[in-house]
């Protein structure tokens, strides 16, 4: 996967510390900042400056006899994957992956094309043992809540850490991990949806979730799914750039991701198979997109920087 690297900012596009002036109502950068004027933020004074500075600008030009360059890339996509913004570009990945794939819900699996399907089964969760286990894994809860607490949201914290990462220098790579986060998750949910298997908690009124327990299905489990398929994609993007220590990295990955799925049943929301089986997906569904990405067009786009972006 080759592919140069054009710059964008992932981050917080706007700040309201110790950078600016602060006025009685607070920063300047409330009223005039870059989020202002990206329309995160309104700002009736900074519409106001922008429209009388923009007459003093323009004054004297003739309005019938405008000054303009148009150029237009008719090249074939994804020509314009550079220009778009990060949340387009993963949108475009995700409508690329969902084109490439059809649920079967008489068979409930995730038919990939070219006779390749996932499958994930029917449920046969002995309920006693499993509940056995959730409850022995709710021991660990005090030792573990910082990390259960932490992991409801994106786990890029955590990913960052083992891999050295910095969103200035790898923000190609922050941006893969939110688009593989987004596109599993659609598909996790697909499966949820098919099986509406109940939660630990709506069974065992011992198991007290230590956080709220999520408004759909317990099987297969999402937290696990995710993590898996990005923990695989990450280790075939270091094997493709041979990034060392490669060995060391793709243990710290996998253990990671075995770690973060496994929280989830400490927080009181998962059995153990749902974890089981979420995991064999997510790596099911990440070698579908590495299939994907290797035919180029939006995915291949972004496996390509953010491959690049890992060799720093």
């Amino acid at each position: 996967m080759a592919g140069g690297t054009v710059g964008f900012f992932t981050g917080s596009t706007g700040s309201t510390g110790s950078t600016g002036s602060t006025g009685s109502t607070g920063s300047v950068f409330d009223v005039s900042g870059t989020t202002a004027y990206a329309g995160e933020t309104t700002s009736p004074i900074l519409a106001e400056g922008l429209l009388t500075t923009r007459g003093q600008l323009v004054y004297g030009l003739k309005s019938d006899k405008p000054i303009f360059h148009f150029g237009w890339n008719t090249g074939h996509m994804p020509g314009n994957m550079a220009s778009w913004d990060p949340d387009v570009r993963r949108l475009l990945c995700v409508f690329q992956l969902l084109s490439s794939v059809s649920f079967n819900s008489q068979l409930g699996q995730l038919d990939l094309g070219n006779g390749r399907f996932i499958r994930v089964p029917i449920p046969t969760h002995d309920i006693p043992k499993e509940l056995v286990q959730v409850l022995k894994f709710a021991e660990e809860r005090e030792e573990r809540l910082a990390e259960i607490l932490t992991e409801v949201a994106v786990p890029i914290s955590y990913y960052a850490m083992v891999l050295n990462l910095n969103p200035n220098r790898h923000r190609y790579v922050y941006e893969l991990m939110l688009t593989v986060f987004l596109c599993t998750k659609i598909v996790v949910m697909k499966f949820k949806d098919h099986f509406n298997f109940p939660r630990p908690a709506d069974i065992c009124p011992a198991v007290d979730p230590v956080i709220q327990t999520p408004g759909h299905g317990s099987y297969p489990a999402g937290h696990a799914a995710e993590t898996s398929a990005l923990s695989m994609i990450f280790k075939a993007l270091i094997a493709n750039i041979r990034r060392q220590p490669a060995d060391e990295l793709n243990a710290q990955l996998d253990k990671l991701a075995a770690r973060i799925a496994e929280n989830r049943i400490v927080a009181g929301l998962h059995y153990p198979l749902d974890i089981r089986e979420g995991a064999i997906l997510g790596e099911e569904l990440a070698k579908h997109m590495i299939r994907i990405a290797m035919d180029g067009t939006h995915l291949g786009w972004l496996f390509a920087r953010a491959a690049e972006d890992l060799k720093l």
